[in-house]
Order: structure tokens, then sequence, then C-alpha cells
């Protein structure tokens, strides 16, 4: 992201603002709509906290990457429809993708989203110690939850930044994380195409545990992990489509492997990961646009 720290300053000032709004009874009638809607959702699963944390957890992070993955998948096998060629930032590959490929990837994924399953089994005794809370009167005001969305969005830029600078040292690389970067120009299923211990701890720990231990409530934890799995969706799908978050930044690292290692770059900048991706053309056009032209011309490109 070219300018990550307007991200946070903008998410800060909305939640400083929203307080306001609350307390001033601003969002009284959306709040009486939501309690309604989250009870239904709450009579869905019985009301059991196992039922809503396991399967709503493996919903939350199942459906949100099979749906986006439907429309990329068939973009990526059929190079249809032929306009979304000039949206494919490396367009020489990949395009379209073998079958033999996505095959493959298809079934490395599945194995480590059964992975994901069990882990998430697992951490449901951890919800209880943590104090997660599920109920109605329990729901977060928006400010709460805009402030916990932001510790969310920090604790996975740390957690995932030297988590996945810890796996290109040598050692690593070659024994683990080498196979995810077997994709140098990725396709948005590559995101869980990685050797399983990696799936772990960096795909799946900093994304899952900080709600958790923080004891934050399920809607909250929901709507983060369906954000997460969007972003790093996006980011691997090889395509800078507008109205959706700019995959350039990740795009870069899987073409050089020594630049750009974190999700929105704040530890890049200070840590100087990313000089020689800021010293590109690539640089001015890592931003989320909002036209129905590529960001980038023939000639910049």
């Amino acid at each position: 992201m070219k300018h990550p720290w307007t991200v946070l300053i903008c998410l800060l000032a909305t939640a400083a603002g929203s307080q306001f709004l609350i307390k001033q009874g601003g969002f009284g009638s959306a709040g009486a709509i939501y309690c309604k809607l989250w009870e239904g959702i709450l009579s869905l699963f019985g009301h059991s906290h196992v039922l809503i944390f396991t399967a709503g957890t493996m919903l939350s992070l199942g459906l949100p990457f099979w749906i986006l993955n439907a429309f990329f998948v068939y973009v990526d096998l059929t190079a249809k429809p032929s306009f979304v060629r000039k949206f494919k930032i490396q367009p020489d590959k990949n395009f379209p993708v073998e079958w033999k490929m996505v095959k493959k990837c298809i079934s490395v994924v599945n194995k480590n989203q059964l992975i994901s399953t069990v882990m998430i089994l697992l951490l449901y005794p951890a919800t209880k110690r943590f104090g997660m809370t599920y109920l109605v009167e329990d729901l977060p005001t928006f400010s709460k939850f805009l402030q916990q969305m932001i510790l969310f969005v920090v604790l996975q830029e740390i957690g995932f930044y030297y988590l996945h600078r810890m796996m290109h040292y040598p050692f690593l690389y070659k024994r683990i994380h080498k196979v995810h970067h077997e994709w140098t120009a990725p396709i948005s299923l590559a995101v869980v195409y990685v050797h399983p211990i990696e799936h772990v701890i960096v795909n799946m720990i900093p994304i899952l545990l900080s709600p958790i231990l923080i004891g934050a409530h399920i809607s909250t934890t929901w709507l983060w992990y369906v954000l997460a799995t969007y972003y790093s969706t996006v980011h691997h799908s090889g395509y800078h489509f507008p109205f959706m978050p700019s995959p350039e930044f990740h795009d870069y690292h899987h073409k050089t492997f020594t630049q750009c290692f974190g999700v929105l770059g704040f530890l890049d900048w200070i840590h100087d990961t990313s000089k020689e991706f800021r010293k590109t053309k690539i640089y001015d056009f890592d931003h989320m646009f909002f036209s129905f032209r590529p960001i980038w011309s023939d000639e910049q490109k």
C-alpha cells in the first residue's frame, strides 16, 4: 500500500466520530435491526456456543474464500471475459492458467483447509478461557468494533511480517516456504498453496488468534475473518481491478522474493524492505482506483 499510515488515521478518526454518534443515538434504528438479525443467527445455531464458534467460523473463512475464488479461477482458466486481460498485473504469465496447475493448487488448498478446521476445533476452549462473547446484549458499539478491527489489522501486520520474513531464511525457505513461491505470478488460490507448517504459523495464527485473545464478540470475529480472507485472496489474485484493494505490493514480492514482506507495508517501510519497490513505476499504481480503465497505460507498464 502506497500510504499505509493513512489507513489507521482514517479508521481512528472514524472510531472517534462514531463514539459521539452512538452517544447521541445516531445508530439507534440500525442497531435495533442488527440486534434482531443477530438473534436470528443465534437461533440458527441453536444458541450453542460450540456450534457458533466452530461451524460459524468455518463458514466465515470458507464461504468468502470459495465464492471469491470461483470468480478468479473461472477467469484464470478461461481468460474470459477477454477485457480482464488488461487488468492482469503479469499478463504474459498464467493467462490462461493450465488446468493441471489449478488442480494441484486445489489439492493443496483442501488439505490446508482441513488443517484450519482442526485448528478451529482445538481453539474453542481458548475462546471460553479468554471470554469471547456471543449474546445480543454483548454486541459491541460501532466505536468498539472499529477499535478492535484496527487492533486486529496491526497485530496481523506484525505477526505476518516477521513470520513471513522468517520463512525467507535459507533453511526455512528451502524446506517450507519454497512451495508458496512456485507461483511467481500468483493466482488467488495460491494464498493457501503453502506447506502445512507455513499455513499454521504464517497464514492462520496472525488472523485467528487476536480476536480470541482479547475476548471479542463472535460477530466482530467473523467479520474480521471475512475481511482478512478477502484481502489475502485479492492480494494473490494477480489482477488489479477497480474498486478492489491493490495487489501490486504482494505481486511484486512473488516476482522478486526479497521485497515487500508485509500486508499493508508498515513494517516494510520501517525495516526498509520495500525500498526497491518504491523506486519502481509499479509503486505509483499501488492503490485502489475507481475507473473502469486500468490504472496503468501500456506505455507505463
